[in-house]
Parts: structure tokens; C-alpha cells; sequence
């Protein structure tokens, strides 16, 4: 008899913790507002990156327009940087940007340019290094190189150009005899694909395939190392397996994929504002017709990692994010997101937490 009561009350609580489990409230994040609406004459297309200042939305148009778009937080359209070529004062296919007081230093195949925030152009330069990421603060350019002659990870410029030091040795040996078809100067940057986020004091390096996240001073001193991958949960650690398995040990032939180069990160953005850390996940599903993506921001806290907020996405089938930026005021999260719509002119939307 005792048996059979310990078993209904184990029953009993299995009930009531389920219950508790599946009522956990999902958090989401709605769309409040976006541009253009069509009336603009100035639309885009591919759309990496994007930064925010106080007044304004600064975006990447990479391939199809290789310029700088500005717009106020209204929508309401400022000015362009750049137009395609290899010039001062153009760009050539850019990929991402940062800012510093009232300057942009921008990313493209051809190396670093700085533009005003007004929109004229001051200069440029070439690092000679392959950029994964870069940081624009305290009058330093710091960029996260995966170049396969360096030892080094990160070098420091001035903003004219003048290389000042390096620092960060890297934490995989690559054996580039793996990677057929494929030049070193790829394979490592695909391996070291991450993202590079300052707040002015400390510099964040977060890792898209492995979950390893760096933290340095500004004057190269390693302050702490983190493994993120549980983050993700069970995809997290599947990610991480897969890369090792793909990157580290087996290798790729690009012959055998025809091309394709495999990319499995475990998040497709990253963004530093006040004391958090925000990470755009994107998971794919499959329909029975096409595919749907499900977005989540993952939120931590920049001095521990520890999760601390999960957001889900509202957004339409036809919507694919590719990069977001956040800002806070008066504590009140607002994310801005720029999305490519299929068929259509892709929009930065502005979004907020459900009610």
C-alpha cells in the first residue's frame, strides 16, 4: 500500500511539474516599424550589417549597391558613403562597419575606409591581413585577422593607417593539406569566423563554430576565455562536433561538394550594448513546401556569459534577418534588424517585446 502511495504521489508530481514546465512564458519579440515603405526612391538589396547611433541607422549594402546607407531612426533617408570601385572614397563589395565618436571605418575586399558620419569620406587603407572582424574604438582600429602566415590574431592600426602592435596567438593548429581546392588564407577564416565587439574597455572575440569566446584589454592582455557552446543546448554541442569532425580533423575537398563550403555557426550575429551580449541564432526547418527559419536572441551578460534572456522573432515566411543592432532606453529593449525579403527590397525593422 505504502508503494502504491509513493507512486501516486510521484505520479502527482510529475503531473504538476509538467504542467509548470509547459507554462513557462515564451518570450517574443513584434515588429513595431520598418523602412522603406515604398514610398522611398532609394531601396537595397543585400544587407549584412548595420550600425545605430542616437539619431540614426547606418546600413551595409554589399554586393549590389557597394555603399554606405543612412537613414534617421524614423526611416526617413540621410545620405549614401561610397559606390562601387577600389578608389578613396569607393568601396568594393563591403561587408561590415564600425563606429567611433563621429567616423565609420568601413570593411570591403580592398581594405579599410573611414568615412564622417555626414557622410564624406577621409581616408583609406589597406591592412594586408585577412579580416574577420573589426573594432573602431579610442582612435585604434582593431582587427581579428586569419591570415596563415601570422601567429598573431589581432593587429592594432591607427585610423591613418600606421600599424602600431599585435597580440592573441591562435588557439588551433590547422593542417592546411586538409582543404582541398580550397587556399589557407579561406580555410582559416572559415575556422576563426566570429564576431569582434568592444565596449571601450575590453574587447569580446566570439567564435561562430567552436563557442569560444576571448576577452582582452585594449592593449592585448587576455582577461578570460569561456566555452558558450551550452548556450546553444543540444545544438550547440552538435554544432561544435560537427565543425572538429569537418574543420579539424577530416578536412574538405571542394571538388567532392562542388564548391560548397559546409557552415554550420552556431549563431549569425552578434551585438554589445551597455552590459549584454546579443546572439542572433537562426534554425532552419523543413516543410512539407520550402523551408522556415526560426530566430532567437540569446541574451548574456558580458562579464560572466551567463545566459540571461531568450527571445523568439516574429517574422513572415518570405524574411530572412541577417544582422541586428540593439539600443536601450529608459530600460526599454529596441532591436533593429536588417532582413532580405524574397522577390522584394529588403527593410531594417524595428522591433520590441510583445505586451
Amino acid at each position: 500500500m505504502s508503494k502504491f502511495k509513493s507512486l501516486t504521489f510521484l505520479l502527482c508530481m510529475f503531473f504538476v511539474l509538467s504542467i509548470t514546465v509547459s507554462s513557462v512564458e515564451e518570450k517574443w519579440l513584434v515588429r513595431e516599424n520598418y523602412f522603406p515603405k515604398g514610398e522611398e526612391k532609394i531601396t537595397f538589396k543585400s544587407v549584412p550589417d548595420l550600425e545605430i547611433t542616437e539619431d540614426s541607422i547606418y546600413i551595409v549594402e554589399n554586393y549590389s549597391g557597394h555603399r554606405i546607407l543612412a537613414y534617421k531612426k524614423n526611416g526617413k533617408f540621410r545620405t549614401t558613403m561610397g559606390k562601387k570601385g577600389k578608389e578613396p572614397g569607393e568601396l568594393f563589395a563591403p561587408i561590415a562597419m564600425s563606429l567611433w565618436k563621429d567616423e565609420i571605418a568601413v570593411e570591403d575586399n580592398a581594405g579599410l575606409s573611414i568615412f564622417r558620419a555626414d557622410g564624406s569620406f577621409v581616408r583609406r587603407f589597406n591592412p594586408f591581413v585577412n579580416i574577420v572582424s573589426s573594432v573602431y574604438i579610442k582612435d585604434k582600429i582593431y582587427i581579428f585577422t586569419a591570415t596563415p602566415d601570422k601567429r598573431s590574431l589581432i593587429d592594432v592600426f591607427s585610423p591613418e593607417g600606421e600599424f602600431l602592435f599585435d597580440f592573441g596567438e591562435g588557439f588551433f593548429e590547422l593542417d592546411y593539406s586538409k582543404y582541398k581546392h580550397m587556399s589557407p588564407i579561406h580555410a582559416k577564416g572559415y575556422v576563426y569566423r566570429g564576431k569582434f565587439l568592444s565596449d571601450g574597455e575590453y574587447l569580446y572575440y566570439i567564435n561562430t563554430k567552436f563557442g569560444k569566446a576571448l576577452v582582452f584589454s585594449l592593449n592585448g592582455t587576455k582577461t578570460a576565455e569561456y566555452d558558450i557552446t551550452k548556450l546553444f543546448g543540444e545544438e550547440g554541442e552538435k554544432i561544435k562536433q560537427n565543425n572538429e569532425k569537418l574543420w579539424l580533423k577530416e578536412g574538405i575537398d571542394l571538388e567532392k561538394t562542388e564548391g560548397r563550403i559546409p557552415v554550420h555557426d552556431m549563431f549569425i550575429d552578434a551585438y554589445l550594448c551597455k552590459n549584454h551580449i546579443y546572439l542572433l541564432t537562426r534554425k532552419t526547418k523543413r516543410l512539407q513546401k520550402g523551408w522556415k527559419n526560426e530566430y532567437k536572441i540569446i541574451i548574456v551578460e558580458k562579464n560572466s556569459f551567463e545566459l540571461e534572456d531568450v527571445y523568439n522573432i516574429k517574422t513572415a515566411d518570405d524574411e530572412r534577418i541577417v544582422a541586428l543592432a540593439v539600443e536601450e532606453k529608459n530600460n526599454v529593449l529596441i532591436f533593429y534588424f536588417t532582413m532580405m525579403v524574397r522577390d522584394k527590397p529588403s527593410i531594417v525593422a524595428e522591433y520590441r517585446r510583445k505586451k
